[in-house]
């Protein structure tokens, strides 16, 4: 007998939208984009590996908005080699931010988005 395939689960949706992502701490300052995010966390690449435990202070905002939240994050893992790609989850206050934040950018990209040309019968 063979046992079930691994099924994740998350606590968040994550959505596969880019946010731009302001990062500092533990001696480092940058700037990159979201590969994916949800309320409780993101992933994200920077030019060098941070080690997993390590806070940070991150600063989000949608493109075409005027709207950012910011908060703590923890590194929860890191992927090997040299570019530094890692799983952040945002701290408690960071995820009550993220939920509104979340809606209102998901909802500006899709208005944003060009409308699909009507289908001919």
């Amino acid at each position: 007998m063979t046992s079930p395939p691994f099924t994740e689960r998350r606590r968040h949706v994550r959505h596969d939208i880019r946010l731009a992502v302001e990062v500092t701490g533990a001696g480092l300052s940058a700037r990159c984009i979201t590969e994916e995010i949800g309320a409780g966390g993101c992933s994200i690449t920077l030019a060098q590996p941070v080690p997993v435990g390590t806070l940070l202070r991150v600063r989000l905002s949608a493109y075409g908005s005027s709207g950012e939240v910011a908060g703590v994050a923890q590194v929860v893992w890191a992927s090997p080699g040299a570019r530094g790609r890692i799983g952040l989850a945002f701290a408690a206050g960071l995820v009550e931010l993220m939920e509104p934040f979340l809606r209102a950018a998901i909802a500006e990209r899709q208005l944003a988005l060009p409308a699909e040309p009507a289908k001919k019968p």
